[in-house]
């Protein structure tokens, strides 16, 4: 290794460089204006070397390569010296990774989202590792932000990419890379062999992809963020953004464990959004108890696996194997070894539920049930309930009530954040009306 900070390390085995980002505070890196200067440090290291084939950037951090902007950055920038700086920073810093005198390769697991697929259209060649939260998109142009940092420059020549990227959307590897935004992807098992022969195709035949200059589309990018940003109205959605993806101080810990999730979830529900959890959570590799066994709730499981399917967040073996995790139950079986359970849709029952569960389990409250009247029944241990609003494949807007302990709360957020779902949060209990824009604005921003 020769060199190393808190942030990025670089490493050298056979002649090609690994340069690994572990920025900390959140499961997926998350760039920030300071965490640029380490990044230009370690490109000026690698460029110093003269022995070397290729570059190789990925996250040392498992839950993915980088997952965008941290919360509250952009809505931090005043004056035009702060948004001078905060787009020059990086894009100079990306220059430097663009003139690197080798072929450049990003690999990327996990979300690669804004800054993040910024710094992957600056390397040469771009692979991914297909998982189910390997995304590619820039949620800020739903905010009405366009990239700084290269991602317009360097994708002008292939406007329909644009185009898709410019309406918010959350591409899958499989799907960026059918569109030509990245070069190759393959399933997990596959990964670290698809990396493999692309660095040796590199070292047996080295070539370096025709590069060109761009500094007029990148000042150009420079004078439409900054328009952007003066607007009024991208300032109010920065401001419901950045107050919305920060889990609260009142609800406790701030950190993530990674793997403090519960193993099995049991799930009440017959429609499509129950469908969309037991198959997100069984993708995810956890065990699915439906207390209820209906034709109804196995179609919309079959419809949200032909989805899954269709773009590529999973190959048919790990479909099949995601389907046998899925499983109907009696209510005591699921009660006993369930440590959360999620109602889809009201259920008279579910008085009866919170009698029998374990003290320990977390009752979650979306769709339908949500919306329910729920405050008057008489729980047994009303503090470990809470509501959510959105699905799983978007946002969700985690909404504890009165009654709701900060543990609860802090439990579902921590779990939610390290399934890669996207999490919008609310301080106190609101109405269904009441969440009205702030929720659409800062879920957008998460969602496509």
């Amino acid at each position: 290794m020769f060199f190393e900070s808190a942030e990025v390390s670089v490493e050298t085995v056979d002649s090609i460089a690994t340069l690994w980002l572990k920025f900390p505070g959140r499961p997926v890196n998350a760039l920030t204006p300071t965490r640029w200067q380490p990044l230009a440090q370690a490109f000026c290291a690698v460029q110093r070397r003269c022995d070397l084939d290729a570059l190789v950037i990925r996250s040392r951090l498992p839950a993915g390569f980088c997952g965008g902007q941290a919360p509250g950055i952009l809505a931090e920038l005043k004056t035009e010296t702060d948004i001078s700086t905060f787009a020059r920073i990086g894009q100079s810093t990306l220059q430097m990774l663009d003139s690197l005198p080798f072929p450049t390769v990003a690999f990327i697991e996990g979300p690669c989202l804004g800054p993040g697929l910024e710094l992957a259209l600056a390397c040469d060649f771009r692979l991914a590792v297909a998982r189910p939260d390997s995304w590619f998109a820039f949620p800020d142009w739903r905010l009405g932000l366009p990239p700084v940092w290269g991602g317009v420059a360097r994708l002008s020549s292939r406007p329909n990419i644009l185009a898709r990227l410019r309406q918010g959307q959350k591409l899958t590897a499989r799907e960026a890379v059918r569109i030509g935004l990245i070069h190759d992807a393959a399933c997990v098992r596959r990964g670290k062999i698809l990396l493999r022969n692309w660095l040796d195709r590199l070292q047996s035949r080295p070539r370096l992809p025709r590069r060109r200059e761009f500094a007029e589309e990148l000042a150009r990018e420079r004078f439409q963020f900054r328009n952007a940003l003066r607007q009024d109205e991208v300032q109010k959605r920065l401001r419901i953004w950045a107050s919305h993806l920060e889990i609260p101080a009142e609800w406790g810990m701030r950190a993530y464990p990674i793997s403090n999730r519960p193993a099995t979830v049991a799930l009440l529900g017959e429609n499509c959004l129950a469908g969309e959890w037991a198959v997100e959570l069984s993708i995810f590799g956890h065990q699915v108890l439906l207390l209820r066994n209906s034709e109804s709730i196995w179609n919309s499981c079959h419809r949200a696996f032909a989805v899954a399917l269709r773009r590529g967040r999973v190959t048919p073996l790990e479909a099949e194997q995601a389907r046998g995790r899925i499983h109907s139950v009696s209510d005591s079986q699921a009660l006993a070894q369930s440590r959360w359970v999620i109602a889809t849709e009201a259920c008279p029952r579910l008085k009866k539920y919170d009698e029998e569960l374990s003290s320990r389990t977390i009752i979650v409250l979306t769709g339908t049930a949500a919306d329910a009247n729920v405050s008057g029944l008489p729980w047994a241990r009303p503090q470990r309930i809470i509501r959510c609003r959105g699905n799983p494949l978007t946002a969700v807007h985690i909404q504890p009530d009165s009654w709701t302990a900060p543990e609860t709360a802090w439990n579902v957020a921590a779990w939610l954040e390290t399934l890669m779902i996207d999490c919008v949060y609310a301080t106190q209990r609101v109405s269904v009306g009441e969440i009205g824009e702030r929720y659409d604005v800062a879920s957008a921003a998460r969602a496509a």
